[in-house]
């Protein structure tokens, strides 16, 4: 996650983060890595981008850890998974 707030620093438009793509580098990211696996959490997929009010927004996605095609399937039908996303946010 806070690699995903880094890039929404930096980034002008949306854009999707893969968990797949980062490997735990210190003690903390390794935990929690651990406790997702633990949890059977795991290929998420991040749709991330900056608020025009300067806040963040990261909608997050994730698959169980045995179904290794998660976020390609995800990616595959983005547009349809984040209109899902948002859908569920305002029904609420």
């Amino acid at each position: 996650m806070q690699e995903a707030y880094i890039q929404t620093e930096n980034q002008k438009s949306g854009f999707i983060f893969l968990w797949d793509n980062y490997f735990p580098c210190n003690e903390e990211s390794t935990y929690l890595n651990s406790m997702r696996k633990e949890k059977n959490i795991s290929h998420g997929v991040a749709f991330c981008s900056s608020l025009n009010n300067g806040g963040k927004l990261i909608l997050t996605v994730t698959g169980k850890y045995h179904d290794i095609n998660f976020s390609k399937n995800v990616l595959r039908n983005k547009n349809l998974v984040y209109g899902a996303v948002m859908k569920s946010l305002v029904s609420k």
